[in-house]
């Protein structure tokens, strides 16, 4: 019987110079590594980078005209998509008690739990009802679904009491699983600026405190509810504050109203009313009417 063919040996053939001549190779029994990942460059490489690169030009006149252009082509695309949700003609129909909007399945997110969260669903008439949230809120997220548009939650376009819109916006946000809009509510928050209302007349700086006082009081009631509000709470809170130290106010009272918090918050706005506005007779009755409640000094943390 004849011997079988001998198994293939890769030939070897060394570099020109080597004295390695005639060695066999190594030959690895481990299968190929993959290449690794290259690193990112230092910290000091990319400043170097910055510092060396070529200064921005400025936009030419046809470059600025065709961003001009562009964003005139995004606001008719929403104007059009506004115009779509208000004509009724959508697959779904939404309640939220003495509103109704008609809206498209396929243009609503599909991470919004619209269905699961609701008050009730009818599966069968394709009806969402919503009547235990607030409708301006549903109407903001409703059109922010079809368009997209940031101004729709801008704190000084959205009604007279911002705080309280904002917190419900970011309450019905947070129920139906809306994270971008979140994180919008929490921006316009960020934006409200206190100088500029505490230089505004004594009665809107006054209704806007107010303002703020309920939003925080309602951030209370739904902070055991989501985690994600407490973040709100914070900024309210700060921006009331802020309100109370550029007015001028007695400390008695300031530390009154931190009590009030939690106890009564009417007695609070009251309180705040009074403040801003200087009706120091009222203020006086206010007190001996409060006599019972203790003002302790408020930590820092609160």
């Amino acid at each position: 019987m004849l011997p079988g063919p001998a198994p293939y040996q890769p030939t070897y053939y060394p570099p020109v110079g080597s004295s390695t001549a005639g060695a066999q190779p190594h030959i690895a029994s481990q299968p190929p590594q993959p290449p690794q990942p290259l690193r990112p460059p230092s910290t000091q490489r990319q400043q170097v980078q910055n510092d060396t690169a070529p200064p921005s030009r400025p936009k030419s006149v046809p470059e600025l005209v065709r961003d001009k252009l562009d964003k005139m082509a995004v606001l008719q695309a929403r104007q059009q998509l506004l115009t779509l949700l208000g004509r009724k003609e959508g697959d779904i129909l939404v309640i939220c008690r003495d509103e109704d909007w008609r809206i498209h399945s396929w243009i609503i997110p599909r991470h919004w739990n619209l269905y699961d969260k609701c008050s009730h669903w009818d599966k069968e008439n394709h009806t969402i009802d919503m009547s235990q949230d607030d409708p301006d809120a549903i109407a903001i997220i409703l059109k922010y679904a079809y368009t997209g548009d940031p101004e729709l939650l801008s704190a000084k376009k959205i009604s007279k009491t911002p705080f309280q819109t904002l917190v419900e916006v970011a309450i019905v946000a947070q129920k139906y699983g809306a994270s971008e809009l979140l994180e919008r509510v929490h921006c316009e928050l960020w934006a409200l600026d206190v100088e500029a209302a505490n230089k505004a007349p004594v009665d809107e700086a006054a209704a806007l405190a107010e303002d703020a006082l309920t939003a925080l009081v309602r951030l209370r009631q739904c902070a055991n509810m989501s985690k994600g509000l407490q973040l709100f709470q914070p900024i309210v809170l700060a921006f009331l504050r802020d309100c109370l130290q550029f007015r001028v106010m007695p400390a008695s009272l300031r530390q009154l109203l931190y009590r009030c918090f939690e106890e009564d918050r009417w007695l609070a706005i009251l309180i705040i009313k009074f403040a801003y506005r200087g009706d120091i007779e009222s203020t006086d009755g206010l007190l001996t009417t409060t006599a019972g409640l203790q003002a302790p000094t408020p930590s820092p943390s609160r």
